[in-house]
């Protein structure tokens, strides 16, 4: 009898373990972070497709505080993998990106997006929230990210999925940041913030944007996300070069609308 109470016990946990822990895994954050800046991380992420509507990636949106309606989409340089035109889809909303600069050394994107009507400007990061001192961060410092895992219905679900992780490494020789924690196929260019003292938790700071570590090990002119592979150890590119990249794209911008009043 009490062998064959334990064999039910296992057969139930095996038949309901998978379905607690995707339910978990679902919402991981639900019960840990506020939902103000729940809401602040997924109105900023996107999820970027070619123009055959094939998912390649996440990234998020981003603009410069004195330039609020020049708006970007950043990604890593291996998800847009040399793409001149995608499309950027956030909370059922789709935007046409265009690529403006592309850094493979750091691995960094940046895209120009098309919108009319000024009133529809999507959410976006500031740069004014960028932590570009690589001495601002400590291994062990608990970190938040927001990407669009594959396979997960990203066009339907509307939503990106949220995941902690921690600070395992900032090495100032690489110019990298290193993660402890598990994040999702498809979390490449994906935005990682942390908190800071001075705000006592009230606001998220962006520290850089997530690719495998794997990624990183076999970068090459064909890399993409599928190269990612399982892993508890991601690297952050870290925001001084995003803000670069952004900087590089706001010279283009520039150039351009000066070149359309000079036509006039």
């Amino acid at each position: 009898m009490i062998s064959l109470r334990r064999s039910f016990s296992v057969i139930c946990t095996l038949l309901f373990l998978p379905l607690l822990l995707s339910a978990a895994r679902f919402n991981p954050l639900a019960w840990h972070l506020p939902a103000e800046q729940a809401c602040f991380l997924t109105s900023r992420v996107v999820a970027l497709a070619d123009t055959n509507d094939s998912f390649i990636g996440s990234g998020f949106f981003a603009f410069a505080e004195d330039r609020p309606h020049w708006m970007y989409v950043v990604s890593n340089a291996h998800v847009v993998n040399g793409n001149k035109h995608l499309i950027a889809y956030n909370n059922g909303i789709s935007f046409d990106a265009y690529l403006l600069v592309e850094d493979r050394e750091h691995d960094v994107a940046v895209l120009g997006i098309g919108v009319e009507d000024i009133s529809k400007l999507p959410q976006a990061v500031s740069t004014c929230g960028f932590i570009e001192n690589f001495y601002d961060l400590w291994p062990g410092m608990l970190t938040v990210s927001s990407g669009y895992p594959l396979g997960l219905g990203w066009q339907d679900s509307g939503s990106a999925g949220l995941s902690f992780a921690r600070v395992a490494q900032v090495d100032r020789a690489d110019s990298l940041i290193r993660l402890d924690g598990v994040l999702d196929l498809g979390s490449s260019g994906a935005p990682v913030f942390t908190w800071i003292a001075e705000d006592k938790g009230q606001g998220l700071h962006l520290i850089g944007m997530a690719r495998s570590f794997q990624v990183a090990r076999t970068l090459s002119e064909r890399a993409g996300d599928t190269l990612v592979i399982h892993s508890g150890l991601y690297e952050v590119i870290p925001a001084v070069f995003i803000d670069d990249a952004l900087a590089r794209a706001d010279s283009l911008v520039r150039a351009y609308a000066s070149s359309l009043i000079e036509d006039k």
